[in-house]
């Protein structure tokens, strides 16, 4: 894969509007999502990938042998959690993708964006190191976003003879 992207498109205001606009209205079907804190994500028992066999066989058996459900598992509830989980992951594997897409592009495009900063950045410095008019001034105020005046001087220990 080519570490160098070109994206050389942009999207209209009017796309961009209108793609806000249904981001909102999606946004406005999920009104029932919720938001977790860090903590609550850490504390929250996980059901990954190798546990979905062991819940289609509880579902199963829930449902043939509900005189084994303890008294606070309502089967109704549950079976509606269920549903929801399955119409949330039809939903939440194509927007992962393009969240994931969006996610690379932005990448890319940001990394294009910084190596054009970066190497305006040193022809200034070469300019300055020149006494060209203005670039010293240019480099004075980009070197702020490199505390400690870049390239790190290695100290020598003195040894013992």
């Amino acid at each position: 894969m080519s570490n160098h992207h070109q994206l050389t498109t942009t999207l209209s205001e009017q796309d961009l509007g209108e793609i806000l606009t249904m981001i909102a209205a999606l946004r406005a079907k999920f009104d029932f999502l919720i938001t977790l804190t860090a903590q609550e994500r850490r504390e929250l028992p996980k059901m990954g990938e190798r546990s979905i066999g062991f819940e289609e066989k509880c579902a199963g058996h829930m449902s043939s042998h509900p005189e084994f459900l303890p008294g606070f598992v309502s089967l109704d509830q549950i079976n509606q959690e269920r549903a929801l989980r399955n119409q949330l992951m039809r939903c939440f594997l194509p927007l992962q993708g393009l969240s994931t897409a969006m996610e690379d592009t932005l990448m890319a495009v940001s990394s294009e964006i910084w190596m054009a900063d970066l190497a305006f950045y040193h022809n200034a410095q070469d300019a300055a190191r020149r006494k060209l008019p203005g670039a010293e001034a240019i480099c004075n105020d980009l070197s702020t976003r490199f505390p400690g005046g870049g390239r790190r001087k290695e100290t020598v220990e003195p040894t013992e003879a």
